[in-house]
């Protein structure tokens, strides 16, 4: 298990919509040039742009293009026992209200 994710690297993905299942590619919404003129008309407007962009790249299809592709690797599996965690821990947390609420307080 370990030896695949180090085959696949950690930007495996699938494409649903070419079948594409390779090497992930990132990509930044937005424009280079757009950045560049409003990082010289000032910094404030050139700061909110570049966040912007920042916060916008994503891993997508290096055939297609396309934005929402299925990620293959390790990534995926951490989130399941993430989901696992938390919902335990929601579990205990409810339990122990409801246990509160119908203890009587003398």
């Amino acid at each position: 298990m370990m030896e695949e994710n180090k085959i696949k690297g950690k930007n495996w993905i699938k494409c649903p919509n070419c079948g594409y299942e390779g090497e992930g590619k990132k990509y930044t919404r937005g424009s280079l040039l757009i950045e560049i003129v409003l990082w010289l008309l000032g910094i404030i407007p050139g700061l909110i742009y570049s966040l912007w962009r920042l916060s916008n790249q994503y891993i997508g299809c290096p055939k297609c293009e396309y934005r929402y592709v299925v990620k293959q690797s390790s990534d995926v599996k951490n989130r399941k026992w993430l989901l696992i965690i938390a919902g335990l821990f929601i579990l205990i947390v409810i339990i122990a209200t409801l246990e509160f609420l119908f203890t009587p307080l003398f």
